[in-house]
């Protein structure tokens, strides 16, 4: 559910817009399959891509440095315009530095996959539960997708990785930055410029189904009314 917009706090109409949506998620379970079918897929393509890491690139040793990121991510409660600043995570643990470049004798599986013989960059890992922590690339050469006849990403884009372990030991995708060009079927451009944070995790009871977690987002917004039929 959408909270805020550039930092600031929705206003009432986006407020209803948005409960209008999920009214209309709790009545339609089909949408909401749907809805979750989209982001299990989204979900495996980048889980997909960092199972491949180990073998698609050349790593080099740097140094043993604290995991800590520069800055925690600013996501606003909601009804609050200008949200406090959300504490870092303390970095107790360590990360292994790497720098790397593409494996020449790595063959990609697909067409996904593809991407990372045009990358290079830094990768850090933690050190205790060897878990991906931070990665940061950039595309070194241009990447072609069908022999160039399907799409093409430009050299210079840029890629950026962030997890986190959560307080129940699960590790999360808690930033993202994306800033890629090219072009789809050799004529269309594409932009890509994505840059997605989370952070504030906290519990829910068990056995939450969606209906309910929707009818819990929805007590979250100051004021909001249902647009659903009781």
């Amino acid at each position: 559910m959408v909270v805020a917009n550039h930092g600031a706090a929705l206003s009432p109409d986006d407020r209803q817009s948005q409960i209008a949506r999920l009214d209309n998620l709790a009545a339609h379970p089909d949408l909401q399959a749907h809805r979750q079918r989209r982001e299990q897929e989204d979900n495996a393509r980048i889980d997909k891509l960092l199972r491949l890491l180990p073998d698609a690139f050349t790593y080099r040793y740097v140094d043993t440095e604290p995991c800590a990121v520069t800055d925690a991510p600013n996501i606003p409660l909601p009804g609050q315009s200008t949200p406090p600043p959300e504490t870092p995570p303390s970095p107790a643990n360590s990360c292994y530095r790497m720098s790397f470049t593409p494996n020449p004798n790595w063959d990609p599986p697909d067409t996904e996959g593809r991407i990372l013989r045009g990358m290079a960059g830094e990768i850090w890992m933690e050190k205790s539960h060897e878990r991906l922590y931070r990665l940061n690339a950039h595309l070194i050469t241009d990447v072609d997708f069908g022999w160039g006849i399907v799409g093409r990403l430009n050299k210079g884009g840029t890629i950026y990785l962030e997890q986190t372990q959560l307080d129940s030991g699960e590790w999360q995708l808690t930033r993202m930055k994306l800033n890629l060009t090219g072009k789809l079927l050799m004529f269309k451009s594409i932009t890509v410029q994505l840059n997605e944070e989370m952070g504030r995790f906290s519990p829910v009871p068990p056995n939450v189904d969606y209906r309910e977690a929707i009818r819990m987002l929805k007590g979250s917004l100051p004021g909001a009314t249902s647009l659903a039929s009781k």
